[in-house]
């Protein structure tokens, strides 16, 4: 049965409108006289309450680890579910299968009685086939159920966002805000604009914790903040249940990171290897002796664990919140004074700063209980990597109304690994890409995914042919956007050699990436293109820097966003930790697509500022770089080494016949 379902892209598109264009772009003559709306079918929604969402959610993941179940449910809907070409796995994903319990809601306790009586894994012998048989007509009964078929045939593709939607009516979330910790354009579309001043993100983490009442739960990378920790502590000191997630490899790096844990948990380093020595392989939940609302996980990610997000409050309408960050809990991703804040006040360059990040706050309910189901899955259970992650789908969620277009705000959530079908890059990132219209801008940190340069060559020649003069700009991280495996170096017609860190001029050979662009374009178009394609600004790099006491001191910032904006349909990618890349998808990310006018214009003039700073283009520094007596040899920063080693070390996925992997029973 062949169903046709909305595109990412389609879907922001139809809930909203498109908004009128603000680049000369002509509409082509089959969108101007068919209503887009009228060529695809409506978003599929799940209305329920807060509590019932994360009642489905519980039950979803748990159904999804049981073999026994997640066969039978897959076996009984296989009509209703798709497997493309390139699918990593093949099953109903955790947003179908939310979905489907929220129509079956008679059936929970049915559904719990099952996880009691039939173990996950154990031999076939006649008492479990006996249970099992018990079961067999009820779900025969919930499998067939007209109605729920029904209704999962308008959500049987795992890249059409499930609607989150308040049993009520009322929006997903009362609102949404962005802070950005480097100056901005007061207009963001005046490169000539005044610059606004940069927000404190280490302060507003702070005070995030501070305000959380009952719970609050968070993953990150990297923390060495000594004052986020005692945030933290405060917080469970004074009642709130709290549960923080670190990566175990960075604490085994870092010294710094290693404090903050002994201080939160109350034990030492040597209880604390003493307990990973113990559990190989796996995420180490600590327990503080002396604290018992205080939990931190050490967690053995596959990849990295790479998060950057917090929530609070998860149970209370009034208080909920969700913060997600591009940056970790360190001095140099969020003090205003960057790697300078470990020194006196009197000995901190005036011209420190931290690596460029920003933050996006969410007050509501429901996407607080989106993002805490991803951090359970993590922190409680211990999943780890792309066999144990259960297949994710992604998740729509309406906010209040966007005065600029009439229509709601709305935001997109899901996560790797497995968000999608599998594949962030081919499901969610390329869709966006191909789907959407007009001029586009990015800011990356790290940039390599060859899906998506080739996707913004063939985007880019589509919107160049349609009269955009100027179909992408970006801004990338230096040295990353100088690297031989850099999109942008790519994007730009040129390469690197990693022997003799000599760049070359490739843009003229047929197989060069942008050799289809290089067919369209004259040499007037050429150049303009690689003008855009821009080097963040001198203030981004590393250099010493000697103190007024004498001492050298190492300061390094980098451009640490990872964005994509397209003005004209009021998409931004922000929030999110997803560094597009082959190696990201074995991280665990959190990518979050935005649909509001506010949000693109603090985008546009962030985006904006990084790039009338930038300190030139790709090609021009290639050039200048090749012109240098000695080529600049940058050496490895933790980042790239950490990726490497995970990448020679050939990790082989773990299988099992219910797809995942699993660790506890239930």
């Amino acid at each position: 049965m062949a169903i046709g379902c909305l595109t990412l892209g389609q879907l922001l598109a139809v809930t909203y409108g498109r908004a009128e264009p603000t680049s000369k772009t002509p509409e082509s003559p089959a969108a101007a006289t068919v209503n887009l709306a009228e060529r695809v079918h409506p978003t599929a929604q799940a209305q329920a309450s807060a509590a019932d969402y994360r009642k489905a959610f519980e039950l979803a993941f748990r159904l999804m680890r049981h073999k026994h179940f997640y066969a039978a449910l897959n076996t009984a809907f296989a009509e209703n579910v798709l497997k493309p070409q390139g699918q990593r796995m093949s099953g109903l994903a955790l947003s179908q299968v939310v979905f489907i319990l929220l129509h079956a809601k008679n059936h929970w306790a049915d559904i719990e009685l099952y996880f009691q009586q039939v173990p996950i894994a154990q031999a076939e012998d006649p008492e479990v086939r006996a249970i099992r048989e018990k079961f067999r007509a009820m779900f025969d009964r919930f499998t067939q159920d007209p109605h729920i078929v029904a209704k999962l045939k308008t959500q049987n593709n795992p890249t059409q966002p499930l609607e989150v939607t308040a049993s009520n009516g009322a929006p997903g979330f009362s609102s949404i805000d962005m802070f950005v910790n480097h100056p901005i354009l007061q207009n963001p579309n005046d490169l000539d604009s005044p610059a606004l001043p940069a927000s404190d993100l280490h302060q507003l983490v702070i005070n995030f914790i501070a305000e959380a009442k009952t719970e609050i739960r968070a993953n990150v990378f990297d923390f060495d903040s000594q004052e986020i920790g005692d945030a933290f502590l405060a917080a469970s000191r004074r009642g709130v249940s709290t549960h923080v997630g670190v990566d175990m490899g960075v604490f085994h790096e870092r010294p710094e990171v290693q404090a903050v844990v002994e201080k939160m948990t109350g034990l030492s380093k040597a209880e604390i290897l003493a307990q990973i020595e113990a559990q190989p392989n796996q995420s180490v939940i600590l327990s503080s002796p002396s604290n018992p609302k205080m939990t931190l996980t050490l967690v053995s990610s596959v990849g990295l664990n790479h998060q950057k997000a917090i929530v609070s409050d998860v149970a209370d309408p009034q208080n909920a919140k969700t913060l997600l960050l591009s940056g970790n809990f360190t001095y140099s991703c969020l003090h205003p004074n960057g790697d300078a804040a470990t020194l006196p006040v009197k000995l901190r360059p005036p011209d420190a700063i931290p690596n460029a990040n920003h933050a996006i706050l969410l007050k509501g309910q429901l996407p607080a209980v989106v993002v805490e189901q991803e951090l359970r899955k993590t922190l409680d259970y211990g999943v780890r990597g792309e066999s144990q992650y259960p297949l994710g789908g992604a998740f729509r969620i309406s906010g209040p109304m966007d005065p600029a277009t009439g229509k709601p705000t709305s935001i997109i959530l899901t996560f790797s690994p497995n968000g999608g079908l599998g594949d962030i890059n081919r499901d969610i990132l390329a869709r966006l890409l191909r789907a959407t219209h007009g001029p586009m801008v990015s800011a990356q940190f790290a940039f390599s995914s060859e899906i998506l340069t080739s996707e913004i060559v063939a985007r880019s020649l589509r919107e160049f042919r349609t009269g955009t003069p100027t179909p992408f700009r970006s801004v990338g991280d230096p040295p990353f956007a100088m690297r031989e495996w850099s999109g942008f170096l790519a994007l730009s017609g040129w390469s690197r050699d990693i022997t003799t860190q000599v760049y070359s001029d490739v843009s003229q050979k047929p197989d060069a990436l942008i050799a289809p662009l290089i067919s369209a374009f004259s040499t007037e178009d050429l150049s303009r293109w690689r003008e855009s394609i821009r080097v963040g600004s001198r203030a981004y790099g590393e250099r010493h820097e000697i103190l007024p006491d004498g001492r050298s001191f190492k300061l390094s910032a980098k451009l640490h966003h990872k964005v994509w904006a397209f003005p004209d349909e009021y998409i931004s990618v922000v929030g999110t930790s997803f560094n597009p890349s082959a190696n990201a998808e074995k991280n665990n990310e959190q990518i979050l697509i935005v649909y509001s006018s506010n949000i693109l214009n603090i985008t546009m003039s962030m985006f904006g500022y990084l790039y009338r700073e930038a300190r030139g283009s790709v090609a021009a520094e290639a050039m200048r770089r090749n012109q240098m007596q000695t080529p600049l040899v940058e050496p490895d920063t933790p980042f790239e080494k950490r990726n490497r080693r995970l990448q020679e070390s050939e990790i082989v996925p773990q299988t099992c016949p219910s797809l995942f992997g699993f660790k506890k029973s239930g």
